[in-house]
């Protein structure tokens, strides 16, 4: 199932530094070895919606957006840090 994909969890740089960006080497270097594989797609992990500069990074390597489904269960401390009581 996972023979012809790679997992790149996100690759991130803080718009202060957009000049300097030594994520795309590391980005051009797994796309390379990966067409030398014959590995068809790059899962490049999941955004944020408020992440705009992650999200344009990924479509800047033809990532394309899709909707996936998720479940967030909360510990107690981030139940305490997201407001939303003990129980």
């Amino acid at each position: 199932m996972w023979s012809d994909n790679i997992l790149n969890w996100q690759l991130y740089i803080d718009p202060r530094f957009m000049s300097i960006k030594p994520g795309f080497l590391l980005m051009q270097a797994i796309i390379d070895i990966a067409m030398a594989n014959k590995i068809e797609y790059i899962n490049m992990g999941s955004s944020p919606l408020d992440a705009e500069s992650l999200i344009k990074y990924k479509e800047s390597w033809g990532g394309k957006k899709s909707d996936i489904s998720y479940y967030v269960k909360y510990n107690m401390p981030g139940r305490i840090l997201h407001g939303l009581g003990w129980k």
